[in-house]
């Protein structure tokens, strides 16, 4: 990688993007580039660190119900036991009990489009983000989309529409870590 350009990119990250905390770039299968700011390191727990076990506990337990992942590499259930606050749930109602934070995504994303409806049959009316899951997690819980969202299936509309202004933070946050990405490779 261009030093110029990457030096260019920490400055970047510095003046105006105050969130980002770090950055990792893999290029097939191998650390390229490693940098962390406002003083956090790798080992640094920072706010998205506790909130991404919430995440993978709810995921984990959907895709490996459903048959969607065939199993979970050892080293992420390594990781959960050392680190706590990490469970592996099935059931959408005790993966939400007491969660701060509870994050969706699309039943089918990019490239799933030809399974769309099969996973429809075996998501519907079981995983979604609705006013009853969220009577299982902390009063106050916050709800992320990465969007876009399919009101009605993977989350209701009235629970995005109340949790509209968190959602569309995330979304916003991820846009700049994008960014920031892209503009080192396009550089190159």
């Amino acid at each position: 990688m261009d030093q110029k350009r990457i030096r260019e990119l920490e400055q970047k990250i510095s003046t105006d993007y105050g969130n980002t905390t770090g950055v990792a770039v893999l290029k097939e299968g191998k650390l390229v580039y490693e940098k962390y700011f406002k003083g956090c390191t790798r080992e640094s727990q920072v706010h998205v660190y506790s909130v991404t076990k919430s995440i993978i506990s709810i995921l984990i337990g959907i895709a490996v119900d459903r048959g969607y992942i065939q199993s979970v590499d050892q080293k992420v259930l390594d990781f959960a036991a050392e680190n706590g606050g990490f469970t592996l749930e099935r059931d959408p109602m005790k993966a939400a009990e007491n969660a701060d934070v509870i994050f969706t995504d699309v039943w089918a994303s990019m490239g799933q489009e030809g399974e769309a409806e099969q996973r429809r049959a075996a998501f519907a009316g079981i995983y979604q983000v609705n006013e009853k899951l969220l009577g299982a997690a902390n009063e106050g819980c916050m709800v992320q989309h990465c969007l876009p969202a399919h009101r009605g299936e993977e989350i209701t509309a009235e629970v995005l529409e109340a949790h509209a202004a968190e959602i569309f933070d995330e979304a916003e946050n991820r846009l700049h870590a994008q960014k920031a990405v892209m503009v080192a490779l396009l550089k190159e």
